[in-house]
């Protein structure tokens, strides 16, 4: 909680954020103009602010490939590291350019459609969303300032508490370990390749203590694989999860979760979701409430490091469950951690 940026006020701009219960941004206000988002979990697909529309289009990887403005269609030009280069109109002009430095401050924007098309795509360095009245990136969980090279606040603790003993300490305020030019962190929890790091020194261990293992060694040159395949992460653990299933920290964190729910209500009277007086009772007793499911609010498959934190876990009905999948159950969903301690 308290990890949304609600406002922005000085420097005459007066800006205002509004999210929904996962913690993503459904729209932005900036003096008397207010842009409204429109999501499929955490990808906006359309958004409009009275005067300008634009509709998103992606890829199977859920990556950002098109945007129509206003009934006009363009392309986006990515390098390796998922910086936006530019916009291609129909016809595979180049129409827009953009260069940044290695924080991602934008240096310039150049082309035929510099100053309409360049200036309302939102899309920028690493593909983040950037708020040109706010100078800063949005990454869904927090917002990054290329003027400061850091992160608007800091990270969560729990996230601190997986790389404990992992890593070497660093300051929770850094925008990717201080290393912008080889890593990126789409979603503000943790930079994308923290898991295969984890995973590569889990996977170094698990052959040292069993040299002869045929899985260990499969599972260290998975991790060492998926470590310089972009969007790729933790393949020694997809490798030892033939043996040790990530099933059962996805059962232990819901299991946990509503152990904790029972102590919050127990503590407070209230909980993490409107429990109803019977619904209380119920939880109170035994610990549970029937007709609900422990949700993953950051989807296993992609996120498989948030897979036993209890506060990864949101309390939902099937019907509200199948909602934000999007109506599909293959969607994946991302939003804020709950904390109920």
């Amino acid at each position: 909680m308290g990890r949304q940026l609600a406002s922005i006020s000085g420097n005459g701009i007066n800006a205002f954020f509004k999210y929904n219960a996962e913690g993503i941004r459904t729209e932005k206000t900036v003096g008397t103009v207010t842009t409204k988002y429109h999501l499929v979990g955490d990808k906006v697909t359309f958004e409009s602010n009275g005067t300008d529309t634009i509709y998103y289009s992606y890829d199977s990887s859920d990556n950002l490939i098109a945007m129509k403005l206003n009934g006009v269609e363009y392309y986006y030009i990515r390098n390796a590291q998922g910086d936006i280069l530019g916009l291609l109109d129909g016809t595979g002009t180049q129409v827009v350019s953009y260069t940044y430095d290695s924080w991602g401050k934008l240096i310039s924007i150049e082309g035929s459609l510099k100053d309409s098309v360049g200036v309302k795509n939102p899309y920028r360095y690493r593909g983040y969303r950037y708020d040109t009245e706010a100078g800063m990136y949005y990454l869904n969980s927090r917002y990054y300032s290329p003027e400061f090279c850091r992160m608007l606040n800091a990270d969560d603790v729990e996230i601190a508490e997986i790389l404990k003993g992992e890593l070497l300490g660093s300051n929770l305020f850094a925008y990717c370990m201080n290393d912008p030019i080889n890593e990126t962190d789409s979603t503000g929890f943790m930079l994308d390749t923290i898991f295969d790091i984890i995973s590569i020194g889990r996977s170094i261990s698990y052959v040292a203590s069993s040299p002869t293992s045929v899985t260990a060694w499969v599972a260290l040159s998975a991790d060492i694989g998926c470590a310089f395949i972009p969007g790729a992460t933790g393949g020694g653990t997809a490798v030892r999860a033939a043996s040790k299933s990530i099933a059962s920290m996805r059962r232990s964190a819901v299991r946990i979760a509503w152990k904790e729910e029972q102590q919050l209500v127990k503590a407070t009277g209230k909980g993490t979701r409107a429990w109803n007086k019977a619904e209380k009772k119920e939880l109170l007793s035994t610990g549970k409430v029937r007709g609900y499911h422990g949700h993953h609010i950051n989807s296993v498959k992609k996120y498989p490091h948030l897979a036993g934190l209890p506060s990864n876990i949101r309390f939902l009905k099937r019907s509200e469950h199948l909602k934000k999948h999007g109506g599909n159950w293959r969607n994946q969903t991302t939003g804020r951690l709950i904390y109920r301690r």
